[in-house]
């Protein structure tokens, strides 16, 4: 048994980085003084549960996760991660022209939200790799045996 069958569950674990700064966020600033701070931290993680929620329900209906290889599981998750993030930033920068967004007192340019572009060219790079390691792997098995 495989301990990720689903796509969802890959999704919601490629956000992780968000919570490590919203853990740092946390132990810098209480909550209840900048909660309008804290909103970009909630549209991530609300989105993200969404999406993958979603990504889980066509995958049940469809059962792409099975039926596809290392190659289609990348693209699928890099596809995934790319449309969830530009979500949260068409939201987050909608939300911040309506005035409902503080970012601790400055401005946006020190928020984890400009990290969201850079993390989808990384998850693609890693991907890619991971991707042609595992499929360099089953040729050569297959070859050997």
């Amino acid at each position: 048994m495989r301990l990720f069958k689903r796509p969802g569950l890959y999704l919601v674990l490629m956000g992780w980085w968000i919570l490590v700064f919203l853990g740092i966020d946390l132990a810098r600033y209480p909550i209840h003084g900048f909660l309008l701070s804290y909103v970009p931290y909630f549209v991530a993680l609300i989105l993200f549960m969404v999406f993958a929620v979603f990504l889980t329900f066509l995958d049940f209906k469809f059962n792409w996760w099975e039926r596809m290889r290392h190659w289609g599981r990348f693209l699928l998750l890099i596809g995934s991660y790319a449309i969830t993030t530009i979500a949260i930033l068409v939201i987050v920068i909608t939300l911040d022209s309506w005035r409902l967004i503080q970012y601790f007192g400055g401005d946006a340019g020190g928020s984890f939200g400009l990290l969201f572009v850079p993390s989808i060219l990384v998850y693609f790079i890693c991907g890619a790799i991971l991707s042609a390691v595992l499929t360099a792997k089953q040729v050569i098995k297959r070859k050997l045996g």
